[in-house]
């Protein structure tokens, strides 16, 4: 970074003409000191790293720019992924370097892009909570459960969630060793979708 030569606006070699063109680069080069014949003085310089008239304004071209969003569930054992829209925004290229900006991505259109035409995408998330009974065992379970695009007057949700067999007794009826070989988590994977009743 180049800082401008600092100068004492009491030095009498500064002409009215020098004083105007020294508009300073990083900074205006002309300071005013304060102090005592007989101690020290002080002055303070301003530096500006890259000032507003050096700086380039730039315009986003929203279409001809790209965003695209990956992301994972359960572990990264699952994935999704997309784009979402880049509204046209502004930056400030200073030298060869970007020095400011704004970018603006409107969440209404983050589009999914590897769920085949044919299948629902979400359009929203639930939070589940619900007790799950299985033979003479109840106990409390949370998921999450993705809402999807459904036709009027109806409701088309997804959701998977695991559990621990061994809280509901679930064991194997035949030998230990049997018993053992299991896993203990079981998963669920549920697609629900419930409509109007015509009256």
């Amino acid at each position: 970074c180049y800082v401008d030569v600092i100068e004492f606006d009491a030095d009498p070699l500064l002409t009215a003409q020098h004083r105007r063109s020294r508009d300073g680069f990083g900074g205006f080069g002309i300071v005013h000191a304060t102090g005592v014949d007989d101690g020290p003085w002080q002055a303070t310089h301003t530096i500006t790293l890259w000032p507003a008239n050096f700086t380039v304004p730039l315009r986003v071209n929203g279409s001809a720019s790209e965003v695209r969003w990956i992301g994972t569930k359960f572990g990264g054992r699952g994935r999704h992924e997309g784009t979402v829209a880049l509204r046209p925004s502004s930056l400030q290229l200073g030298g060869d370097a970007l020095i400011s900006g704004t970018l603006t991505f409107p969440i209404e259109s983050l589009q999914i892009t590897d769920i085949p035409v044919w299948e629902p995408v979400p359009r929203g998330h639930l939070r589940i909570f619900a007790s799950l009974t299985i033979r003479d065992s109840t106990r409390d379970i949370a998921f999450d459960a993705s809402l999807l695009d459904p036709p009027e007057a109806s409701v088309v949700a997804e959701a998977e969630f695991t559990i621990d067999r061994h809280l509901w007794g679930l064991r194997h009826r035949g030998s230990q060793l049997g018993n053992d070989l299991l896993d203990d988590e079981i998963t669920f994977r549920v697609r629900l979708v419930a409509r109007r009743e015509n009256r």
